[in-house]
């Protein structure tokens, strides 16, 4: 992949933070479905959807009730009249069960578990694999002088990941909050692949 096919801001912008070929974030950054795990901003938009959905299906479903009661007569003028209300019907309830699974599996998936970001754990990770792909050393350190603040360039560029890539946390009242923060993300990455460290 040629520099100028990278058409993504994001993945430019990290890459030259990271003084690499936007290549190599983009591959990683696709080979992990980083896309996948849906920011707290859109997961207020999943939500929203999946309210609208579940509250049309139930409706459909109601309706679809209703039109069962309906005597054999009136069934039988559906039938002669060529009407395809009934059979709409059934496709509107399919359709909006598929869209209602769909996005409760992206909720579930995406959903901040034992206080955990995922979407800042699968940036800490792609900064893993690119750093092992760059040769540079995964490692793990607070700064003594700025506390809560990362003292290696792997705890750096996680943290600079999380804020080009938005991860955020959500506030109390569970509106969109801060950038997540970086360090357990990092911490946790760097225990997973310290051991793939260059000698």
């Amino acid at each position: 992949m040629q520099l100028e096919e990278i058409h993504d801001d994001r993945i430019n912008s990290f890459a030259a933070y990271l003084e690499c070929k936007p290549s190599l974030v983009f591959e990683i950054y696709y080979s992990l479905g980083v896309d996948n795990f849906s920011d707290l901003e859109r997961m207020q938009d999943l939500k929203h959807a999946l309210d609208a959905y579940s509250a049309a299906l139930s409706a459909l479903k109601m309706t679809q009730a209703a039109l069962r009661r309906l005597s054999s007569f009136e069934l039988a003028t559906f039938n002669i009249t060529g009407s395809v209300l009934r059979e709409n019907i059934a496709d509107g309830v399919n359709e909006l069960g598929a869209l209602t699974k769909s996005r409760k599996a992206m909720v579930a998936k995406s959903r901040s578990s034992g206080g955990r970001n995922v979407k800042a754990d699968i940036l800490a990770e792609m900064v893993a694999k690119i750093f092992i792909a760059l040769d540079r050393p995964v490692t793990f350190g607070i700064s003594a002088q700025t506390s809560n603040q990362p003292s290696t360039p792997f705890g750096r560029a996680v943290q600079q990941a999380i804020n080009t890539f938005h991860a955020f946390e959500s506030s109390k009242n569970c509106e969109l909050g801060e950038n997540a923060f970086w360090r357990y993300p990092a911490k946790r990455a760097f225990m997973r692949y310290r051991n793939a460290n260059p000698s």
